[in-house]
């Protein structure tokens, strides 16, 4: 009898935790998995309690070990990400090309400054 009950508890819980996990994660993007797991799993943990109290147990821990998503999600968001990075790494380029022609400026500012003291200091040679 009770290994019946413990076989029956077992496979109800494991039918409410598969189906409540399949429906909370119908409600996110696929991108969302990579950017936002941890709330993602959160809230499934969430849902995932509230079914399981109705009958009677609990849900203490949940961790999203592996995500299998459809090869086309997972080529997409591998896509998006590569242009995410592609568009940072220009921002960054475009900044240090900025920064350098900014030290040009400086250096030629610089040097002008020290050519006109210099001018300055060899006309007052040549009055004395």
């Amino acid at each position: 009898g009770d290994v019946y009950k413990r076989q029956y508890y077992e496979a109800t819980f494991v039918r409410i935790s598969r189906d409540i996990i399949l429906q909370e994660a119908g409600n996110f993007q696929a991108p969302e998995f990579w950017t936002n797991r941890s709330s993602i799993g959160d809230k499934m943990k969430d849902a995932l309690d509230k079914a399981l109290m109705e009958n009677g147990a609990n849900c203490v821990s949940l961790q999203m070990l592996k995500i299998d998503l459809p090869e086309t999600y997972e080529n997409k968001i591998v896509l998006t990400q590569v242009e995410v990075q592609k568009k940072t790494m220009k921002e960054f380029e475009q900044n240090a090309t900025l920064i350098r022609a900014q030290l040009q400026v400086d250096i030629s500012e610089s040097n002008r400054t020290i050519a006109n003291i210099s001018a300055y200091g060899l006309s007052l040679i040549h009055i004395s």
